[in-house]
């Protein structure tokens, strides 16, 4: 199910820098397996550096900001240098804004209905056992860009899977739902 939202959860309020640097910063992507956070109607950003091990606060010119020492998954909120401090998203901010801020979103192609007409093989599987599920993305014309929200039947969590994220960071993802 392909859903569009002008709003989201996955972001970080920052403070403690001043204007210019503090604002939230939204998830908009994945980098080492971890996540990427960019500050809205900036280019400041947060990302994790892998050679360092530490988490980075970077202005729009690329230079570091805030930085903490730590390889946790996300962004810590305490530590910080230069009195910086992270807070976690409280509510949902909007994406877009505007007197006609609004979202569509266009089928160009239904769905095909299951059917196991076709099934090669089939086995009863032993508890614990993974399963395997393919995500294939494909376009019949040009290029395809952006993404798409992916959950597990339904459950609280979803992650963002952008069409050119690498193989670590989509692993990175999967694992990261509930």
């Amino acid at each position: 199910c392909l859903t569009s939202n002008i709003d989201t959860i996955q972001y970080v309020k920052v403070s403690g820098l001043g204007q210019g640097y503090d604002g939230n910063y939204v998830q908009t992507s994945f980098t080492d397996g971890r996540p990427r956070y960019v500050l809205l109607w900036s280019s400041g950003f947060i990302s994790y550096d892998s050679s360092t091990s530490e988490w980075r606060l970077h202005s729009s010119s690329g230079s570091v900001i805030s930085s903490v020492n730590s390889s946790d998954a996300t962004p810590p909120f305490s530590g910080w240098t230069n009195s910086a401090s992270l807070s976690p998203a409280v509510d949902a901010i909007p994406m877009l804004s505007g007197s006609n801020a609004i979202s569509d979103v266009s089928i160009i192609h239904v769905a095909v209905e299951q059917s196991y007409d076709d099934v090669v093989f089939s086995a009863d599987l032993e508890t614990g056992q993974s399963e395997v599920q393919e995500v294939r993305i494909s376009c019949l014309y040009g290029h395809i860009t952006g993404s798409f929200d992916l959950s597990l039947n339904g459950h609280m969590g979803k992650v963002i899977i952008y069409v050119n994220d690498s193989d670590e960071d989509f692993t990175a993802k999967l694992q990261s739902l509930p």
